[in-house]
């Protein structure tokens, strides 16, 4: 569960700013919209990020996709490779700086902070904490890019000379923390995997739980059933017409895919695609009759969307994971972006699965759906490039706005539109 992300120098993000899924004070949607972990500790089941074309919306993701993909794909860089980070551009003094990020979370029961600052050099400073009854403890701090630390205040770690020989194995321009995990440091694997966790949506994910679900003889087939049993439920609810859907099992068609280590390909992905079945059931007065289409081929696309969403979405929640997609309006009408959102917050909070996404839908600016704290907003500063973000709730009252028509009037940019009808006292009709 993401309590906050934050990243500075990347991209379009010059000075640091956080993204919170912490819960405010506000009190709407407080039994539908809020994970509550008791001793006052309350966070946001889902939040939506509007910004103007080219407001750095998208760019929040890509952060949080690049930590992700760094940790998770770093035993592949070799050791004088050149890290691939993009400091912010607009001003000369930040190329030769670093770019950091830092994320705190919940992973397998425990409160953990991570963070890492990095060139395209080195990783300079790195650092893991964990929590125990709100107290900060270290499991490692790094930096001067070799400079490591594994104890603090709270007294020495128990696994100092383990964390202490992994230093040997880990090149400057890799991160600690797949090092320990690579060679299996137990501590530290609930933190990883979060983190390899955290990257946005893709369709692969989808396709990944298709093949192992369907053709792959070391699958959970239990849990893989019921992910894809509870996709095809929320397609059914939306009343597209559809009674069933289910995957043709042909046992031959994947014989050849360990040639390839199980590894996405296009044509693995057509086969599988080409297999989904949706049944349609129709009557002509007293005569009722059921008709067969390829999923992929005759259904709409926003219903192939939906469904192709739904799966990961379903595979994420089943073990509390959080949900990332940029544009989630992208072919899909704006019922079913609030039947996705509606999903979520009525969520079993036990599971702590959490949505963030970007949109340009304004059907979505509703506080009949989202509380303010989970509207966010990015601004590009005109001077510097820069982006900043804001949620509707750090503008204080904003009772009377009409966040929609604020969205829309400030096609460059809503936060202006929103602060002016605060500043002047009065909604977007007074």
């Amino acid at each position: 569960m993401l309590v906050e992300f934050s990243v500075e120098n990347y991209l379009s993000f010059k000075d640091r700013v956080t993204f919170s899924m912490v819960a405010s004070d506000d009190t709407s949607h407080e039994e539908s919209n809020i994970i509550n972990l008791g001793d006052g500790k309350r966070y946001l089941k889902s939040a939506v990020i509007y910004g103007a074309n080219a407001s750095g919306k998208t760019n929040l993701l890509k952060a949080m996709d690049f930590m992700s993909s760094f940790i998770y794909l770093s035993q592949e860089r070799k050791p004088d490779e050149l890290i691939n980070v993009e400091p912010f551009a607009l001003d000369t003094e930040c190329k030769n700086k670093p770019s950091i990020f830092d994320v705190i979370f919940y992973a397998g029961g425990k409160k953990y902070a991570y963070g890492i600052t990095l060139t395209a050099k080195d990783v300079q400073e790195e650092y893991l904490y964990y929590f125990e009854n709100d107290k900060q403890r270290t499991i490692f701090e790094r930096t001067n890019v070799t400079d490591y630390s594994f104890s603090d205040e709270h007294g020495e770690n128990p696994d100092i000379q383990i964390l202490e020989y992994f230093r040997k194995f880990t090149a400057n321009n890799k991160p600690y923390l797949a090092i320990a995990v690579m060679l299996n440091f137990t501590q530290v694997m609930d933190a990883y995997n979060w983190i390899s966790d955290m990257y946005p949506y893709t369709s692969v994910a989808s396709y990944n739980i298709l093949r192992s679900g369907y053709f792959d003889i070391n699958a959970d087939k239990e849990k893989v059933d019921s992910i894809v049993n509870t996709a095809i439920e929320w397609v059914k609810k939306v009343d597209v017409g559809i009674s069933e859907i289910h995957i043709k099992e042909n046992k031959e068609l994947f014989k050849d895919d360990y040639i390839h280590n199980g590894k996405y390909t296009w044509d693995n992905y057509v086969k599988i695609m080409n297999n989904i079945i949706s049944t349609h059931e129709v009557s002509d007065g007293d005569v009722s009759s059921r008709i067969d289409f390829k999923f992929y081929g005759n259904e709409s696309s926003g219903t192939q969307t939906f469904f192709t969403v739904a799966l990961s979405m379903a595979e994420k929640m089943s073990r509390g994971g959080v949900f990332v997609k940029d544009e989630l309006d992208s072919a899909l009408h704006s019922l079913l972006s609030k039947h996705i959102v509606n999903i979520f917050n009525t969520a079993d909070d036990l599971k702590k699965a959490q949505l963030i996404f970007t949109t340009h839908d304004t059907n979505l600016l509703d506080l009949d759906v989202f509380r303010r704290d989970q509207i966010w907003f990015t601004e590009k500063n005109p001077d510097t490039g820069a982006t900043d973000i804001f949620s509707l709730h750090d503008f204080g009252d904003t009772t009377g706005v009409d966040v929609e028509k604020g969205y829309l009037l400030g096609i460059y940019g809503a936060i202006p539109f929103i602060k002016g009808h605060l500043a002047d006292g009065g909604g977007a009709n007074g």
